[in-house]
C-alpha cells in the first residue's frame, strides 16, 4: 500500500514559547486508518492541523502524497442557511466542479451516508448525528485519498457513535481512503484503526504503539469480544504510562 502522509521530527512552538508537538513521526498508507490518542492538551489537533497543511511545523518535515485530503471536525461546521445537499455541495463548489458533476457526486455521498432523503432539509431540523453524517459526506464529495477526523463522534452518544464508526467502516472499505483519527476513546480508536498511536502529555510526543489484529470488516458484535476488551484494556494502560 502506498503512503500518503509522512510526518518526521515534527516539533511545533507557539508565541510565547509554549512547546506543543516534540519530534512527532508517524506515517500513513493507503487502507489504512492510523487512531491517535493522548491527554487533553497533549497537541493532537495541532499534529493534525500539520498534516492538512492548515499550520506549518516549527521544524521537521511534512510529506503529502496526494493532494486529496478530505478533514472533518468536531463540530460539522455547516452552513445553516444552506440544505443538506448544499451543504455537502460546498467543498465542490470551492474547487471549482461543474454544477453538474457536484449534483451527481452529492447524490452519491447522500445515499453513501444514509441521507438520500434529506437533501432538501436544512441542518436545524437534523439530528447530531445526521449533522456529523452531512459533513462526512460533504468530505467524500472531494473523493479524497486521505481522510483526516478530529474526533468528529465526541459529542455524540454511545449509540450513535456506534452507528457511525460502523458506517465510517462501510465507507473505508468502499473507497480504500488513508485516514489518521483522533480520539479520546480507546474502545473506538480499536474497533476503527489497524494501529493505535499514544502521545504523551504536552510538549506532545509518539510514546507508544498497539497494533490491532482484527481483519476488515469489523462486524458490531466484535466490541463485546474478550479479544476486543483486552486490547482496549492495552490501549488505555499506555495511556496511563504515557501520562
Amino acid at each position: 500500500m502506498g503512503e500518503l502522509l509522512a510526518l518526521d521530527d515534527v516539533d511545533v512552538s507557539f508565541p510565547g514559547g509554549v512547546h506543543a508537538v516534540d519530534r512527532v513521526g508517524l506515517h500513513v498508507r493507503a487502507g489504512e486508518i492510523v487512531a491517535l490518542m493522548g491527554p487533553s492538551g497533549c497537541g493532537k489537533s495541532t499534529v493534525l492541523q500539520v498534516a492538512a497543511g492548515l499550520r506549518a511545523p516549527t521544524s521537521g518535515t511534512v510529506t503529502r502524497h496526494t493532494d486529496r485530503i478530505g478533514y472533518v471536525f468536531q463540530d460539522p461546521t455547516l452552513l445553516p442557511w444552506r440544505t443538506t445537499r448544499r451543504n455537502v455541495e460546498l467543498f465542490g463548489e470551492l474547487d471549482g466542479l461543474p454544477r453538474t458533476e457536484r449534483r451527481a457526486r452529492a447524490d452519491r455521498v447522500l445515499t453513501a451516508v444514509g441521507l438520500a432523503e434529506f437533501g432538501h432539509v436544512r441542518p436545524a431540523r437534523l439530528s447530531g448525528g445526521m449533522r456529523m453524517r452531512v459533513a462526512l459526506a460533504r468530505a467524500l464529495l472531494v473523493e479524497p485519498e486521505l481522510f483526516l477526523f478530529d474526533e468528529p463522534f465526541a459529542a455524540l452518544d454511545e449509540l450513535t457513535r456506534h452507528e457511525l464508526g460502523d458506517e465510517l467502516l462501510r465507507l473505508f472499505a468502499r473507497h480504500g481512503f488513508g485516514a489518521l483519527f483522533v480520539t479520546h476513546s480507546a474502545g473506538e480508536a480499536v474497533y476503527l484503526a489497524d494501529r493505535v498511536l499514544v502521545m504523551s502529555p504536552r510538549p506532545g510526543r509518539i510514546v507508544g504503539e498497539v497494533a490491532v489484529p482484527f481483519g476488515y470488516p469489523r462486524p458490531p458484535e466484535l466490541r463485546s469480544s474478550p479479544e476486543f476488551a483486552a486490547l482496549v484494556g492495552s490501549v488505555s494502560q499506555t495511556l496511563v504510562r504515557a501520562s
